[in-house]
């Protein structure tokens, strides 16, 4: 069974007078000098405190950075070269032991891995502390939640990257023993002061720490362990009836990786015509579109994709998700990212309760990206801006519904998600990311199924 680490040795106590340089000092140092995760940990993560970090920002900003870090290491370990994925190879899963694990945190051996825990389980644990600490004393707000938030998921990130089945690492420690007071922290939080985005974040991020410590997704409330939402969270969190749900490696058992997709897909780089220009360019993804028989093509940008009949892969998937999820779908849009430069702009889908039903699931393969949601009640119908009435001071925007998908991650999106929600797939935040992505975004024809 796994073991709990012994807490690291104490770090001298710092008055409080120093807090403020503290934090610019740790900042400054993340900054100018750490710039792999080893760096961030030995520089900034081994000298963290609650007393030199009481509202828990550097303990957030340095679980962020690790995050980001890391996604990048993974999408190159694990899902190989762009260059070789264009050319025919490449995209599949390496062998990952030892060398993924180590090279994640950027250490060379076993006991350069467990002393890397040890500092993230301190970060972790001054996070979670001041969460306690200052909402004992009524400290919350939505700039104290924004940082506190961003930190939970950022471990949400690190724990399914460095504990989880896929990444084949091993270590004496769970993500239990790592993260498990950062979950406990938050059942001292007020769920009333957590704007919408908060919940959402937090539902998925107790989400990736529970499946990444062995337990399973979409965890509802009413339990005890460190990874159930707390009950106040999870009643608020539904009361909200978001149209979209994250399901964290649901489809991860599945054998898929990019160049199986790419190898059986007929993909087209193709002209479309922008919607704010009417230019016409050549897009960087590359596209497919298979269904049933009796399935229309599919129009967006300008472009009619005829439909193609499913690829064993992909009818593969389709049946998986109808098994798994109770829904059916017989067509589905494939969409090949080359590069971490690729991404897709917020955006509606096309023609939905038309032609398309309004339940679409989307399956990533491949490199890790960010995907987010964002309110439209500033838009009219058909994504037209209204216009705003004079003398009527500007409303503050709902903060978007952002989360990390990963390979095997399913996003459901239903009833009124694309009235209500534009989405996007952001181009990735590491520098020169090669690792591709795939996407399969299955729909329901309205037409075929009648």
């Amino acid at each position: 069974a796994p073991q709990r680490i012994s807490p690291p040795p104490p770090v001298a106590r710092t008055s409080s007078s120093s807090f403020s340089s503290s934090q610019k000092n740790f900042a400054r140092d993340m900054q100018e000098s750490c710039h792999t995760p080893s760096l961030v940990l030995s520089k900034v993560g081994r000298r963290l405190t609650i007393d030199n970090d009481p509202e828990g920002k550097t303990s957030s900003l340095v679980l962020v950075r690790l995050a980001k870090m890391m996604i990048s290491q993974s999408n190159g370990i694990l899902y190989g070269d762009g260059e070789d994925e264009r050319s025919g190879g490449g995209g599949d899963r390496p062998a990952g032991g030892n060398y993924a694990r180590n090279a994640l945190l950027d250490v060379d051996d076993q006991r350069g891995f467990e002393d890397s825990l040890d500092i993230i389980k301190r970060v972790s644990d001054t996070l979670a502390e001041s969460i306690v600490s200052n909402s004992g004393r009524g400290k919350g707000g939505n700039a104290n939640n924004d940082v506190t938030m961003e930190g939970i998921k950022a471990a949400g990130v690190l724990a399914r990257l460095l504990f989880s089945p896929a990444s084949e690492t091993r270590s004496s420690c769970s993500a239990g023993d790592v993260f498990s007071s950062l979950g406990e922290s938050f059942r001292n939080v007020d769920a009333r002061s957590l704007d919408d985005h908060h919940l959402s974040g937090l539902k998925w991020a107790y989400d990736c720490l529970s499946l990444a410590n062995g337990g399973e997704c979409g965890n509802d409330g009413g339990g005890s362990g460190p990874f159930e939402l707390p009950d106040p969270v999870a009643s608020r969190y539904a009361s909200l009836n978001l149209p979209f749900h994250i399901r964290p490696g649901f489809l991860s058992s599945v054998d898929l990786t990019v160049s199986n997709v790419r190898s059986q897909a007929n993909f087209r780089t193709e002209e479309i015509q922008t919607t704010a220009t009417n230019r016409v360019v050549r897009e960087r993804r590359q596209t497919a579109w298979e269904g049933d028989d009796g399935v229309p093509g599919f129009a967006y940008s300008g472009k009619v994709m005829e439909t193609g009949t499913f690829s064993p892969i992909v009818r593969y998937v389709r049946d998986e998700l109808d098994e798994r999820t109770g829904r059916s779908y017989d067509c589905c849009l494939l969409n090949l990212y080359p590069d971490g430069d690729s991404g897709m702009r917020y955006h509606i889908d096309p023609e939905q309760g038309d032609l398309w039903g309004y339940e679409t699931a989307v399956v990533s393969v491949g490199a890790a990206r960010r995907f987010a949601f964002r309110e439209v009640a500033d838009l009219g119908g058909g994504g037209t801006k209204r216009k705003r009435q004079r003398k009527q001071p500007p409303q503050p925007q709902p903060q978007p519904h952002n989360f990390v998908v990963m390979d095997g991650d399913v996003v459901e999106m239903f009833d009124d998600c694309q009235a209500r929600f534009q989405h996007t797939v952001k181009t990735a935040e590491g520098k020169r990311e090669t690792a591709p992505r795939c996407s399969m975004v299955f729909k329901q024809c309205l037409q075929h199924s009648q």
